[in-house]
């Protein structure tokens, strides 16, 4: 879900002409992947697929810098995720955070 997610992103990024990215991941595991992981060793991965795509939209000019966040202090990141297991199919983009969103922001933003 993570390595879709980043692929997501940066997707839209692009699309959008971002071209400076800052994306944080509480997945030790996918941050590893596109931080220290041998590219020579990516075909044995189980998502191997998923990661060649992403590391393609990772080397088109632009600056983006993925980096582990822990978990403790993503809630917004998986309050999102949850409103939108319940919403498919559709993009949504907010002028200023939801609602839904605003007791995690707080908690998040305390750390």
């Amino acid at each position: 879900a993570e390595l879709l997610a980043l692929e997501e992103g940066l997707s839209f990024c692009w699309e959008s002409g971002v071209r400076k990215v800052s994306c944080e991941c509480d997945c030790m595991g996918a941050v590893k992947l596109f931080q220290d992981w041998p590219t020579d060793r990516n075909h044995l991965h189980k998502h191997y697929d998923v990661i060649r795509r992403v590391r393609r939209l990772l080397a088109r000019e632009r600056v983006v810098y993925v980096n582990h966040i822990p978990r403790e202090i993503n809630s917004v990141a998986h309050s999102l995720a949850s409103w939108d297991v319940r919403n498919l199919g559709s993009n949504v983009f907010w002028r200023s955070p939801p609602d839904f969103i605003l007791f995690s922001l707080g908690r998040d933003s305390m750390f």
